[in-house]
């Protein structure tokens, strides 16, 4: 009898044991902190692919990783231009394709003839943007009324292993 018991009190031991760790297997977080950003995806104006995965790009929105859109304008001028990377803080798919908005900022002017950027302190108008896989840029401010609307090149980078963008943990939040 007292080796029955014993018997008994050791599977329920390793019986439990075994969930626990199956359960905490599913419940360890993915840790971000030490992963370096990842150029994942690049598309030029119309939204063509020119570099990377962008259902990577999509799986990482779904596994809710950071991500970061980079963009670049040309001087109307002509005498070069300027480069800009930002946290997307506002993620959305939609029909295939991703959309990122920022947070406002306090418009900024890049000195054409020399480097340097000021802001755009008298006034402190605001800027808003999304910008899409599909090389839309939609733009507004406050202290103008006007929605600004361009194409352009991205870089889509996240923070995430390539192992972690192979698949989405969770599935189409539509479903």
């Amino acid at each position: 009898m007292k080796n029955f018991k014993t018997i008994l009190l050791v599977s329920f031991f390793c019986i439990s044991g075994y969930f626990i760790l199956q359960t905490q297997a599913h419940q360890t977080p993915i840790v971000v902190e030490d992963t370096p950003w990842r150029l994942v995806y690049a598309h030029d104006a119309q939204g063509k692919a020119t570099r990377g995965n962008k259902t990577h790009l999509i799986n990482a929105v779904r596994n809710g990783f950071p991500v970061r859109v980079g963009w670049g304008v040309n001087f109307r001028s002509g005498s070069g231009g300027i480069e800009h990377v930002t946290d997307a803080k506002f993620l959305s798919i939609h029909r295939g394709e991703v959309f990122g908005q920022v947070e406002p900022i306090i418009r900024q002017r890049p000195f054409p003839d020399k480097p340097g950027i000021r802001l755009d302190a008298e006034k402190l108008r605001t800027w808003r943007a999304i910008f899409g896989t599909t090389g839309e840029t939609r733009t507004a401010g406050k202290g103008s009324s006007k929605e600004g609307y361009s194409r352009r090149p991205m870089y889509w980078y996240v923070k995430a292993s390539n192992a972690q963008l192979q698949t989405s943990v969770v599935p189409d939040l539509r479903k």
